[in-house]
């Protein structure tokens, strides 16, 4: 549902966030989230440190134009990692669509 939900809306050069279940049903240039704050030249919790020069596209927040929260993400634990919590900040004030069980925030700069 998610991805029939956003393949109706995004053309292939647009960036999606999503969990790694979705990435090959969505089709432009889809990341983790954690992908996203590596894009900057910091370290993640699960992926460590990754050059940036190695991303073949800006996979960065303020790029996205949709990000999609699943059950895995949008728990307290996950988010609360430094440094993806200041999404939670990022994301306010965003269009919110629900999915079956997915949210997902619609980037108004996108």
């Amino acid at each position: 549902m998610v991805s029939d939900f956003l393949n109706d809306i995004v053309s292939e050069n647009d960036i999606v966030l999503a969990p790694p279940c979705l990435w090959h049903l969505i089709n432009c240039n889809v990341a983790h989230l954690h992908q996203a704050e590596a894009i900057y030249g910091s370290p993640t919790y699960d992926l460590g440190y990754i050059n940036p020069e190695r991303f073949v596209f800006n996979c960065s927040y303020e790029n996205a134009k949709f990000i999609v929260f699943g059950n895995s993400t949008r728990g307290k634990t996950y988010v609360e990692q430094p440094p993806l919590n200041k999404i939670k900040h990022m994301v306010l004030g965003w269009r919110i669509y629900r999915v079956g069980s997915y949210i997902i925030y619609e980037n108004p700069k996108r």
